[in-house]
């Protein structure tokens, strides 16, 4: 884009956070000039549809024993964010009439549910939210995790098999 018929910029779209230098080019000489000056490129603001799962999240759980899995917020470049203040929900629902664990089963917000109560959910206060829960009855149950104003975040909602636990002294 020419400049008073002189300088063109010629990139003034930057997608990646990160420190970079300026270069100016001369419209009329291609002569490219650098600027004693660098500019830095911060994470936008989160997209619940591109946070990604941190840490793994496990597919069979044993009941009575806490278990956790971290996201990671991401801008609408990808680009990880590197503050909290976003507000996360995490809910289960207790999926009936299971025969095999990989197939599309009908899944119910009942009391059952309550007994896995995934929704404690802690902002790491740098870009990462930590889902712990601790279930207490065995069963199939889809963990639903959301971004509150936005939407689910990806590959969601999870499935997790609550198998039992040991024996409480």
């Amino acid at each position: 884009q020419a400049v008073n018929n002189q300088i063109r910029v010629t990139s003034s779209e930057l997608h990646r956070i990160g420190t970079y230098a300026i270069q100016i080019e001369h419209a009329l000489t291609g002569e490219t000039i650098f600027v004693p000056a660098v500019f830095t490129v911060v994470a936008g603001t989160p997209v619940g549809a591109l946070y990604s799962l941190m840490t793994p999240w496990p597919d069979t759980v044993q009941a009575g024993v806490t278990s956790q899995f971290t996201l990671i917020a991401k801008d609408v470049f990808s680009n990880p964010v590197s503050k909290g203040g976003d507000l996360i929900s995490a809910d289960a629902l207790y999926c009936t009439d299971q025969p095999n664990f990989n197939e599309a089963v009908t899944c119910l917000e009942t009391p059952e549910a309550a007994y896995i109560a995934a929704g404690d959910v802690t902002d790491n206060d740098d870009g990462t939210y930590t889902v712990g829960y601790r279930p207490t009855m065995t069963g199939d149950y889809e963990v639903q995790v959301v971004r509150m104003g936005d939407g689910p975040i990806p590959h969601h909602p999870w499935r997790v098999r609550v198998k039992p636990g040991g024996v409480d002294p």
